[in-house]
């Protein structure tokens, strides 16, 4: 099982090196590894039994079963849930398409405007200014400006991942209060 603590930065860090559809790639399975995790840590603790419904033709192998799964059994809310829906349908236009696409692109901007609304207030994303960030590849530094919606896409990765990752540990904790009265 990952910990958000130790992996964010490794995966932010992993984020930054790529385009920007290999990092919507990198971070949607960081997200889908934390909802595996938080499924995990629900169910009764048979790894075998896990694993088989977990491997990826498994029949909870694909991130959208994960999704919706994880919201019937009351793990996330309704909002993580719209929000989690609205990230895979970005990740999917870009797994899926054989075009280039951006944060600029049209589709993609009406997915972001659709959830951004519900973090600005919150994240002060409006106000953050984008600069040439140096990133860390294969030995060498290089610099590269970072859109702003795709900051704002990692962020909110980022938001549900911890969302999620704190779920776990009040999972944990209830099974520790349970386990010892």
């Amino acid at each position: 099982m990952s910990s958000f603590q130790d992996d964010s930065l490794e995966w932010i860090y992993e984020i930054m090196a790529e385009s920007e559809r290999g990092g919507v790639l990198v971070a949607c399975a960081y997200l889908e590894e934390q909802l595996t995790d938080l499924l995990k840590a629900h169910f009764l603790d048979d790894e075998k039994a896990i694993n088989s419904l977990m491997r990826p033709s498994g029949p909870l192998g694909a991130f959208s079963t994960k999704i919706k799964l994880c919201y019937l059994l009351q793990l996330i809310d309704s909002e993580s849930y719209s929000h989690l829906e609205t990230i895979r349908g970005i990740r999917n236009d870009f797994a899926h398409s054989h075009f280039s696409l951006t944060f600029k692109t049209d589709s993609i901007k009406d997915r972001m405007a659709a959830i951004a609304q519900d973090f600005t207030s919150v994240s002060g994303l409006e106000e953050i200014e984008i600069y040439p960030i140096t990133i860390k590849t294969t030995g060498r530094p290089t610099s590269r400006p970072m859109n702003k919606e795709y900051w704002r896409f990692i962020f909110i990765v980022s938001s549900l991942s911890g969302t999620v990752t704190r779920k776990i540990a009040s999972l944990k904790a209830e099974q520790g209060a349970a386990a010892n009265p």
